[in-house]
């Protein structure tokens, strides 16, 4: 990938991504221009159906269960305990709801209007920082040639439980022996 196709997106099957980078292998977008990377990164991954993230959506999703009845509410009060924080210390004890009802919110968006990328929603005037351009969801490719998402979970999981077939991606990673 050339500096030139930083920013490119590039359509992808849902279907195709079935495994995360874990947060220790995670690479950061904004501030990730690296391209191709060698060593054991792309093996540092999960399987995302078995994601506490993606079963609390799957029990939100399809079995309309309450968050505060999943694992990924659970683990926010456990990390607000004590006066911590979730999500990078964006949230509180007191406004884990807020964090939940943008979830619900982010949801209906998508059902009602389809997935749409950051790029997109910012033409559209719907988000207006323009950092937010690299923030889409983002995919590394490993060195067997297997597509891992790296960040956007929350939009990706949505997505492919609402049964989106394609959307848009930053690669943001591919593997030094892909060259």
């Amino acid at each position: 990938m050339s500096r030139g196709e930083t920013f490119a997106l590039h359509e992808i099957q849902v279907k195709d991504i079935k495994l995360g980078q874990n947060p220790a292998s995670l690479f950061y977008p904004p501030k990730t221009f690296i391209f191709k990377r060698g060593g054991d990164w792309d093996s540092d991954t999960r399987e995302i159906e078995k994601h506490p993230l993606y079963i609390s959506y799957m029990q939100r999703i399809i079995n309309n269960m309450e968050w505060k009845d999943t694992p990924y509410y659970k683990k926010a009060l456990s990390l607000t305990a004590d006066g911590g924080t979730f999500r990078g210390g964006d949230y509180n004890r007191d406004e884990i709801h807020i964090f939940f009802d943008k979830c619900d919110d982010l949801i209906e968006e998508i059902k009602k209007n389809g997935y749409k990328s950051n790029r997109r929603l910012f033409s559209e005037g719907k988000i207006k920082k323009i950092c937010l351009l690299s923030q889409e969801v983002s995919v590394n490719i490993s060195r067997d040639k297997k597509i891992i998402l790296n960040d956007g979970w929350n939009r990706f999981i949505i997505a492919k439980l609402l049964g989106i077939e394609t959307i848009p991606v930053r690669i943001l990673i591919t593997h030094k022996s892909n060259i």
